[in-house]
């Protein structure tokens, strides 16, 4: 009877034991499939001067002909579980898939988020989920070209969020890409704002209330100082790593400039909102043929400097990087940076004035701004300042959002025609600040 229970138990070990070698050898082969998509992802950026830019298409072709598919019974929910376990080893029935609610910004249609946690809360992943079709600039193929650089950067000061897994799926006849990514920790710089704004509003409300609160507002103040100041300083080591002097920026970045450009012409067909076209035109043209004459710091960027891209752990002074898919304009396909950290650094200090919208006072906006100079140390050349802050109006108004409106976007679009309605204000001032700096 002893012999048959330890031969039961042996047998037992033997199962268990080939199971799991089963399962790490199956995870194992996802992180080379992994691997693999995001090697293919990296074509997507420009080639090294000199080499052969492969072709877009057929980048994106040989990512969805890579790409595995995890489809279960036209359920998301079952296809994200399935996906999960054949790629991290996850247990299906040990964890729980939360959709994010409010995934899309500002009424903005964005990529659905879902949430995977364990049993006690804790969460592990960051499930986004991207409809097709896809193409070159799409989201998808962004993040994972994205994701590759970023594989690449290693930081001292910061923590870029990580690709775990990769594959697609179809749903309701429409075809979608997934990708699992590491949490981030922390509190997004966008709250930290939100948050001064409300005790600042509450402060407002009487003096008794002013009073109760006086310390939480105190605290909030802080925090966004101290929080923007190391955006600034993860901003300047980011930018420091591998940092290169050249003549002018990429040619790269050119291109994608004069793309958001003509973008922003096409719109002011329809109406002119006040703009001549053709003098926006010359001071973007004279702005840029200045700049390829000088020299400039070619670096990594993040490239989508919005301060909900950014979480801050005050416990442990900590900043995470989310929303990676800006790097696709931070390296070549061989990982030389290309980017300018002039992207960053106005996008930045937008980010921190744009808040005046949702009630942010012009004095707390100074301290943000000079708290997160004072972290970055070395400011770009004005020039660098003119050309990128032009750029990053010309991004924000290439949405077209007042033309493609209709009576039922109203309300949901409110927010967003705001910031649209603000970065035409700043164009125009913007423009009129150019007149007295170039000769035309």
């Amino acid at each position: 009877m002893k012999k048959k229970t330890v031969a039961g138990i042996l047998v037992a070990l033997g199962l268990a034991l080939g199971g799991f070698y089963l399962w790490h050898a199956r995870v194992n082969q996802h992180k080379a499939h992994l691997a693999e998509v995001l090697d293919i992802a990296r074509l997507l950026r420009p080639a090294p001067v000199g080499q052969k830019q492969v072709s877009d298409v057929d980048v994106v072709h040989d990512i969805e002909r890579t790409l595995v598919d995890y489809t279960v019974d036209d359920d998301i929910k079952k296809t994200i579980a399935k996906f999960l376990n054949e790629t991290v080893g996850m247990v299906v029935g040990e964890f729980a898939i939360e959709q994010l609610n409010g995934a899309a910004q500002h009424g903005l249609s964005g990529n659905p988020l879902f949430l995977v946690k364990n049993a006690q809360g804790d969460l592990l992943f960051v499930i986004k989920v991207f409809k097709g079709p896809f193409h070159a600039d799409h989201n998808f193929m962004r993040e994972l070209s994205g994701f590759q650089v970023a594989a690449t950067i290693d930081g001292k000061s910061f923590t870029m969020v990580t690709a775990r897994a990769v594959g697609k799926c179809v749903i309701g006849g429409e075809r979608y890409g997934l990708l699992a990514i590491s949490p981030a920790v922390g509190t997004s710089l966008a709250d930290v704002m939100m948050k001064m704004i409300a005790y600042l509003r509450m402060s407002q409300h009487s003096p008794e209330m002013a009073a109760a609160i006086r310390q939480e507002l105190v605290e909030a103040i802080s925090l966004g100082g101290h929080a923007f100041k190391r955006l600034g300083q993860v901003y300047a080591e980011l930018h420091q790593l591998r940092a290169q002097k050249e003549v002018g920026i990429h040619p790269s970045i050119v291109r994608y400039a004069e793309t958001k450009l003509i973008k922003v012409l096409r719109v002011l067909e329809r109406d002119d909102h006040g703009i001549d076209r053709k003098v926006l035109q010359r001071y973007f043209y004279a702005l840029l043929d200045r700049l390829q004459q000088e020299e400039t710091i070619r670096s990594f960027v993040h490239g989508d400097p919005n301060p909900a891209n950014f979480m801050y752990d005050a416990k442990t002074d900590s900043l995470y990087m989310v929303d990676l898919g800006g790097l696709i304009r931070a390296a070549d396909c061989d990982g030389n940076p290309i980017g300018n950290r002039t992207v960053d650094f106005v996008g930045a200090i937008d980010g921190i004035e744009i808040d005046k919208l949702f009630g942010l006072p012009e004095q707390e906006r100074a301290r943000l701004v000079q708290a997160f100079v004072a972290g970055y140390g070395t400011v770009p050349t004005k020039l660098e300042r003119d050309f990128f802050t032009l750029l990053h109006r010309l991004r924000f108004l290439g949405w077209s959002v007042p033309f493609e409106m209709t009576q039922g976007d109203a309300e949901t679009l409110g927010v967003p025609l705001a910031i649209w309605q603000h970065e035409l204000e700043e164009l125009k001032k913007l423009l009129s600040t150019l007149s007295e700096t170039l000769e035309l």
